[in-house]
């Protein structure tokens, strides 16, 4: 099944749900389930609705806090706040 067969029919309810959320490894993975479909054919498939329909995947961003950075912040002003302390 080549993909433009495939993108003329509409894709699973839950594909495109799984599209929304940023999930696209997980789309793929549940339209090969449903269509019975190789890898290289799903991914086509679910790339050219995405071409077709970019306001529908939404790109996972990373949070720009990582609990590492963080983490690092409040060593960094208790180092502050005890040599302030130490040295009033």
């Amino acid at each position: 099944m080549s993909s433009e067969q495939s993108t003329n029919s509409e894709l699973p309810a839950e594909v495109i749900d799984l599209l929304h959320a940023g999930h696209k490894i997980q789309a793929i993975k549940r339209l090969r389930m449903a269509r019975g479909i190789g890898l290289k054919d799903a991914k086509e498939t679910v790339d050219a609705f995405i071409n077709e329909n970019p306001h529908v995947y939404r790109l996972k961003r990373r949070s720009s806090g990582s609990p590492r950075g963080l983490l690092f912040l409040v060593i960094i002003i208790g180092l502050i706040v005890a040599a302030y302390s130490h040295f009033s």
